[in-house]
């Protein structure tokens, strides 16, 4: 009855370590220095197969609303404290980020009337 205990034990920590994903692991981050507390983070995750891969965030810390917008995707509100996923694999280009204007609040315009960052 012991063997049939362990043996079932066993199964059970095998199942359980078979259905492990890793944690992202931040591999680096690029602080704005016009905006403190907004940055570009890059990290290496793991899809639920085990394949690694980049995916890159602008994560903004800082109180106020932010602006922001790539090369690629058109600008938007970044709200305080909200991160938003701008890739997996490639990367998102150019990042711009900008104050929100009293004449813009839903940063429609931001990226046109700043330009595309190395662009």
């Amino acid at each position: 009855m012991k063997t049939a205990s362990a043996w079932s034990a066993l199964a059970l920590a095998s199942l359980g370590l078979s259905a492990c994903v890793y944690a992202p692991a931040m591999q680096s981050a690029y602080a704005y220095d016009r905006h403190p507390g907004v940055s570009l983070e890059v990290w290496w995750q793991y899809s639920p197969d085990g394949m690694g891969y980049q995916a890159t965030r602008l994560v903004n810390r800082s109180p106020q609303d932010k602006c922001a917008w790539t090369s690629l995707q058109d600008s938007r509100l970044v709200r305080a404290g909200e991160s938003w996923d701008l890739g997996q694999v490639l990367s998102p280009g150019g990042v711009g980020v900008s104050n929100v204007q009293p004449t813009d609040p839903g940063c429609v315009n931001a990226r046109r009337q700043y330009g595309v960052p190395g662009g």
